[in-house]
């Protein structure tokens, strides 16, 4: 309520005509006034602005009252009074400062070193908190030695057994907490490198080598940490999870969202692991002031598949039909039906200097014959073998399979030789030369 300091003046000589009296805001966030009430010569208050209409009042004083206050009402808040004769009488001006209450506060516990601990409370909502320490109900300006006070932020020595409470208040509200032990758990700041090794399809497991800090004060706050991995074929990191300070692990990045779990402690679970997924695996935790606690580097080694094989020579002869084995089984995507590896068929025969491409398959695992003569006399399996028919001696040379990874980068590659032989003529006559 603003009230109305001055008394109106009733007109003697006219029933109820008395002082008009205005009443304006200027807000803290605003060049401009905004009028809320106005009175005529009548003494009839009339509400005028905006959103004050239906949560204002003018009483027969002229005192204004407001409902159900909010942030944006702060600001200057002015009436001005005229007098019977309509010259200015008085002006007042009310400067209205709003404060949000507070909510409960917290003390978030950070093992700085096996000797000191610092302690930090925090309010997760409300304006103008003023914070106050106190250890047995006495107020803490210094903790001598080697403790100090900043605000909001205490550091003690360790052990520290005695009761320790932090006040927090404002114009409006007043809470305390209070911590009856400090505890601090042993941390790292950055463990050697780990190798992992698994097999192609397999699962793997990145343990979280330390316990997770739990805010003693504030159920479900813990450390925050974030899992990333830099492949070794590539020069920059993945996000592949992290958790929020509410203990929610989110899955994050790209293709592991469907093939990965972190578990309640925060370690790392991949699945279906592939030669695309080797690189090194990095986990940083911080601790309950977000501030680095440690980190930890894990380097996954798959087993499995190769690079690029020894060339094999194939012998076949004049007229018969010859088959390019996929020695590597193709992955097919698990997300997707479908999606496989992209691979390609090419020749170098022997009397050019330049491939040919004989078959290719795409993403969705549809195999075309793509070349030339290949293309009545060539068929593809569906794992990517090769066969070709009628065998001439135009067809020696070179065959090269290559096979690209589901995020299209080289696999595996294998060359296969073909020597053709002649056919001679058998020398025992035959019901076609008779």
């Amino acid at each position: 309520m603003f009230p109305m300091q001055e008394k109106l003046q009733i007109s003697q000589t006219q029933e109820g005509t008395c002082n008009q009296f205005t009443w304006q805001v200027k807000k803290f966030h605003r060049r401009y006034r905004e009028t809320i009430s106005w009175a005529d010569a009548l003494c009839n208050p009339l509400v005028y602005y905006g959103n004050y209409q239906l949560r204002s009042s003018v009483s027969h004083n002229g005192s204004l009252l407001l409902y159900n206050i909010t942030r944006e009402d702060a600001g200057k808040y002015i009436v001005t009074v005229d007098d019977l004769r309509r010259a200015r009488w008085f002006e007042t001006t009310y400067i209205l400062h709003i404060q949000v209450p507070l909510s409960d506060p917290v003390i978030e516990v950070s093992c700085e070193s096996k000797k000191m601990a610092v302690l930090t409370c925090r309010v997760q909502s409300g304006t103008d908190p003023y914070y106050t320490w106190l250890t047995q109900g006495t107020i803490k300006k210094n903790i001598i030695p080697p403790g100090e006070v900043n605000g909001n932020i205490i550091t003690v020595p360790l052990p520290f057994p005695r009761v320790i409470s932090c006040r927090v208040r404002n114009n409006v509200t007043e809470k305390r907490v209070s911590l009856s032990i400090v505890r601090c758990p042993g941390g790292a700041t950055e463990q050697l490198p780990q190798d992992i090794f698994a097999a192609e399809g397999s699962q793997v497991m990145f343990p979280m080598q330390e316990k997770l800090q739990i805010s003693q004060t504030q159920e479900g706050t813990c450390n925050q940490f974030t899992w990333q991995v830099k492949k070794f074929h590539r020069r920059y990191r993945e996000t592949i999870s992290w958790a929020d300070a509410l203990c929610n692990p989110l899955v994050y990045y790209g293709n592991y969202q469907l093939r990965s779990s972190v578990s309640h402690n925060g370690s790392l679970l991949l699945y279906n692991i592939t030669r695309e997924d080797a690189g090194k695996y990095v986990v940083t935790v911080d601790n309950l002031r977000r501030a680095r606690w440690f980190s930890k580097i894990f380097i996954l080694h798959v087993q499995g598949g190769a690079t690029e094989q020894l060339p094999q020579d194939i012998f076949a002869a004049e007229g018969s039909q010859v088959m390019f084995p996929m020695q590597e089984k193709l992955q097919i995507s698990q997300t997707q039906e479908g999606t496989c590896n992209q691979f390609t068929w090419q020749v170098k025969k022997f009397h050019r200097r330049y491939r040919e491409t004989i078959s290719w398959a795409d993403a969705l695992c549809n195999p075309l014959v793509y070349y030339g003569n290949y293309q009545p006399r060539s068929s593809v399996s569906h794992n990517g073998s090769l066969l070709l028919y009628n065998i001439t001696r135009e067809d020696a040379g070179k065959y090269i399979v290559t096979v690209d990874t589901l995020a299209r980068t080289r696999w595996f590659k294998q060359i296969y030789l073909l020597h053709v032989e002649r056919r001679f003529p058998s020398k025992y006559p035959t019901n076609e030369s008779i």
